[in-house]
C-alpha cells in the first residue's frame, strides 16, 4: 500500500511519516481535520495514512477524546522505512571553532541512527544557505535563531524545526578597527560587510548608523 509517488495516499503517508520522525513520545497529535488542511485531502486518507503506521507497528497513538490524540510509541527505523527518503542533505557554517565543530559532530551522530544517508556540507552565508533551501538543494539548514525567525517570516512555507534553547555555535561577533585607540566607527571609515550573512549585514549596518561611511 502507498507505494507509488504519484499517489495522494502515498504522499499523505510518506509526509506524516517524515513529521512523525521529529516528535517525541508524549507530544499531541495534529487532528485529521489539521492534516486534511495542509494536505488538501479527504479524511478518509489521512486515516488510512494513521491506520497503515499503526498496523505496521511505527507507530501507536494514544486517543484521549477532546483532549486529542497523544504519540504513545514511535520506532525510528520503520518510520524512516515509510518516509520515502532516499537520503537527508542539510548545510551549516563550516565549522571554524569549537562551538560548531561540537555542533557539526552532535547532528552528524544524531542523524546517524537513522537509516538514511546523510550528507552535510559546510556553506558560508545563512542567506546562501537558505537560497539553497528554498530550492530545494537541502532537506535543512542551521542558522542562528535571529536569522530563521526572519526567513521564517518571510517564507511561510519554512518552519523553524529544533530551536537550541541556550545553545551558541560561534563565539560573540567583534568590531575590529585597524586604527589605534579607536573603539567605535567614524565617519569616513571603509566599512567591510558580508551581504550573505544576515546577522553580520544586520549588526554591520547597526554599528554603523548615523555614520558617513562606505559599506565595502
Amino acid at each position: 500500500m502507498f507505494e507509488t509517488p504519484y499517489r495522494k495516499d502515498w504522499y499523505v503517508s510518506t509526509s506524516i511519516a517524515r513529521e512523525m520522525i521529529g516528535l517525541k513520545v508524549g507530544d499531541r497529535l495534529p487532528t485529521i481535520s489539521d492534516y486534511c488542511k495542509v494536505f488538501d485531502c479527504s479524511r478518509g486518507i489521512v486515516q488510512n495514512a494513521l491506520m497503515m503506521l499503526q498496523e505496521n507497528k511505527a507507530i501507536e497513538v494514544d486517543k484521549q477524546g477532546k483532549k486529542g490524540s497523544f504519540l504513545l510509541f514511535k520506532d525510528d527505523e520503520k518510520l524512516v522505512e515509510h518516509s520515502g527518503l532516499s537520503h537527508i542533505t542539510a548545510s551549516m557554517p563550516t565549522p571554524l571553532n569549537i562551538h560548531s565543530a561540537g555542533l557539526a559532530t552532535g547532528i552528524c551522530q544524531g542523524m546517524s541512527r537513522f537509516q538514511v544517508p546523510f550528507t552535510f556540507a559546510f556553506v558560508q552565508g545563512s542567506k546562501n544557505r537558505v537560497d539553497a533551501l528554498k530550492r530545494g538543494v537541502y532537506d535543512f539548514v542551521v542558522t542562528t535563531l535571529n536569522t530563521a525567525k526572519e526567513v521564517a517570516a518571510a517564507n511561510p512555507e519554512i518552519e523553524i524545526a529544533f530551536p537550541f534553547a541556550d545553545c551558541e555555535y560561534s563565539p560573540p561577533y567583534k568590531l575590529y578597527i585597524n586604527r589605534p585607540n579607536l573603539t567605535e566607527v567614524q565617519d569616513g571609515m571603509s566599512v567591510a560587510i558580508d551581504n550573505s550573512s544576515s546577522d553580520h549585514a544586520k549588526l554591520t549596518k547597526i554599528v554603523c548608523e548615523g555614520k558617513n561611511v562606505k559599506l565595502v
